[in-house]
């Protein structure tokens, strides 16, 4: 294992830099650090690569907030060009190509599994209860990277369970609670993820949040 940091410069042992792959999953934490700090690690980031010699792919791990929060579906071309999440992507995106690297980024949506419970993030009066959500469950989350590193293909891909039950419908048939006040479906944000799936012949172990195995 290697200890380092990025804060937002590089500190640590160059050595770490030297693989095959490197994948990138930093949380931007840009209500206490700000926007800027972000993207001047993903900055370091890439300037420790380009001193590196063995690197051929970059696996980056982004999120499906580049899409904003109106309703629509969305696939992979419309991302919010101003989006943070975006612009570092972009960084890594130049960054490969100058160099010739292969490179992935995967959008996640909102991560679930063990400790994460849906129940735990859905309340009757403050969610929108008819609106539909968009989760991943933790092991498909990792079973996506992993198919990413091995199946040598590129690309930006989301990453979201394919069924997209309304935030009511979970707190009902998942969490058990009656709820007092009815609601009714409205338009949602909703994430396509059938790219991923058809590029890396890809199948959800847990398509459905209702489901998901409890931890």
């Amino acid at each position: 294992p290697f200890q380092i940091e990025f804060n937002p410069n590089f500190n640590g042992n160059v050595k770490f830099f030297e693989s095959e792959t490197l994948v990138i999953s930093i949380p931007p934490r840009l209500k206490t650090l700000g926007e800027e700090h972000y993207l001047d690690q993903i900055r370091a980031i890439c300037a420790s690569i380009k001193q590196a010699t063995s690197i051929s792919s970059i696996i980056f791990i982004s999120s499906t907030s580049v899409y904003g929060k109106h309703s629509g579906v969305y696939t992979e071309p419309f991302a919010e060009p101003t989006n943070v999440l975006f612009r570092a992507e972009m960084i890594v995106l130049e960054t490969c190509r100058d160099l010739k690297i292969r490179f992935v980024v995967l959008r996640m949506a909102g991560l679930m599994g063990l400790d994460r419970e849906p129940c735990k993030y859905l309340n009757e009066d403050t969610s929108e209860l008819g609106t539909g959500v968009n989760y991943v469950f933790q092991s498909d989350a990792v079973l996506a990277i992993f198919q990413a590193i091995h199946i040598k293909k590129a690309g930006v891909f989301n990453i979201c369970s394919p069924q997209h039950p309304l935030r009511g419908k979970i707190l009902e048939q998942r969490c058990g609670l009656k709820i007092s006040k009815g609601y009714i479906e409205k338009s949602s944000k909703i994430i396509d993820s059938q790219l991923f799936s058809d590029t890396f012949a890809f199948e959800y172990a847990y398509p459905d949040p209702i489901t998901y195995p409890k931890g």
